[in-house]
């Protein structure tokens, strides 16, 4: 199906090959959320942080998050604004451990791992909007892209994240449609650059495991 020019121009404000964001209106009809930035004073708000360690993985945002969030049963998210709570956030970062390779991945092919990957998550079984190719944690991977319309319309990237481990982490980053582009961008671009795998075994790499405690003050 071919794409009208007004979403073309709205998927090139996205660096990276934002494409395909079918079914969304260049203006949207919905008040704007306001650009959001870290606050003015040096102090940080209540339980905000902007570096993490989560499942094996650490990474940084360029504003300050929520700490570490059970999203669902086994889904761990930071959330922006720090204030936010899960499903009223302007833009979220989420992690899953996923099942063992062995068991699942290593006879599935490229396509079956993605129709996997949006059955399981925002997309349910229906076709992808989209692919979008990132540099994350080293690796240059291949994000399905999931439009969600309704009340609520969000913008999602999804990534599966090989681990040295033989581990995989879903990776998403799901952002409300009326943030603007820049800082959605700005906001991915910040944690997939920064974002690396922690020694297996290492202090840090068993803190990760235990997202939910303080983190360790710095020697």
């Amino acid at each position: 199906m071919a794409m009208s020019n007004r979403f073309k121009t709205y998927t090139q404000s996205l660096t990276l090959g934002l494409t395909l964001l079918l079914g969304l209106p260049l203006i949207s009809t919905k008040p704007e959320v306001k650009a959001q930035t870290a606050p003015e004073s040096n102090v940080a708000p209540v339980d905000a942080r902007s570096n993490f360690a989560i499942l094996g993985i650490s990474f940084d945002t360029a504003v300050p998050f929520s700490k570490p969030t059970k999203i669902k049963t086994d889904t761990v998210g930071v959330l922006f604004p720090p204030t936010a709570t899960p499903g009223n956030q302007a833009f979220m970062v989420t992690l899953r451990e996923l099942p063992d390779s062995s068991t699942l991945f290593d006879n599935l092919s490229d396509e079956e791992i993605s129709t996997w990957i949006r059955f399981s998550t925002v997309g349910g079984g229906r076709p992808s909007d989209g692919s979008v190719e990132r540099i994350i944690a080293g690796r240059d991977l291949i994000g399905d892209i999931q439009l969600q319309r309704g009340r609520r319309e969000t913008y999602s990237e999804i990534y599966v994240l090989p681990l040295s481990t033989g581990k995989r982490l879903l990776l998403t980053f799901q952002a409300d449609t009326r943030l603007p582009l820049q800082q959605v961008e700005t906001m991915i671009a910040t944690v997939a650059k920064s974002m690396r795998e922690l020694p297996p075994k290492s202090p840090e790499w068993r803190d990760s495991y235990r997202w939910w405690k303080e983190p360790r003050a710095a020697n």
